[in-house]
């Protein structure tokens, strides 16, 4: 399993035992929900949008550790074109090194 794999189940579990927890605690949680429930939903629909940005993040960063194995190790194959969003510039940097050799 790699690293961002092992992340995304650690984060799944995290949020799995929120909810169990919440499931218990129904019952006071809606009287305290609907006490405010406007700006409740607001709260809420942030705290959707946040796990889901952190979610996207570190799928993303899958293709980016792939390329930083692939360039470690020197496995043929491997350019600047193809590289990750993220590391675009330590891509362009590490070609320029790599061609004064």
């Amino acid at each position: 399993m790699s690293k961002s794999r092992y992340y995304l189940v650690m984060m799944a579990f995290f949020l799995g035992l929120v909810a169990a927890i919440c499931a218990l605690l129904f019952v006071p949680l809606k009287a305290a929900f609907m006490a405010n429930w406007g700006f409740n939903s607001v709260i809420v629909g942030v705290l959707v949008i946040g796990i889901l940005l952190n979610v996207r993040r570190v799928l993303v960063l899958e293709p980016e550790i792939n390329w930083m194995k692939i360039f470690r190790t020197g496995t043929s194959g491997l350019s600047v074109a193809e590289s990750p969003q993220l590391l675009k510039p330590l891509a362009k940097h590490l070609e320029g090194m790599h061609r004064d050799r």
